[in-house]
């Protein structure tokens, strides 16, 4: 698909969307895996407890690692496992 779309795209299934980069944007994405880095702890902190944090907006998050630990305790280990913490 990545290919179809670059030849589509750019003319060549080889030309990849990070070649046009602009140079305002490039010095950023030279780093980490095409510019994507581990984040930060600030960057963090915003998601969860910024203005519109995730916790923020949703407090009964917080009580999902309860609900998780019930599951598990039930017996229903496969849901558990598979539930996003």
């Amino acid at each position: 698909m990545l290919a179809l779309y670059d030849r589509l795209a750019f003319g060549s299934p080889f030309h990849l969307s990070y070649r046009y980069v602009s140079a305002r944007f490039a010095e950023q994405q030279s780093g980490g895996f095409f510019g994507i880095h581990p984040p930060h702890w600030h960057a963090l902190e915003l998601v969860l407890l910024g203005n519109r944090g995730l916790l923020v907006d949703s407090p009964v998050l917080l009580l999902a690692p309860l609900g998780l630990r019930a599951l598990w305790r039930r017996g229903l280990h496969a849901e558990t496992a598979l539930a996003p913490s």
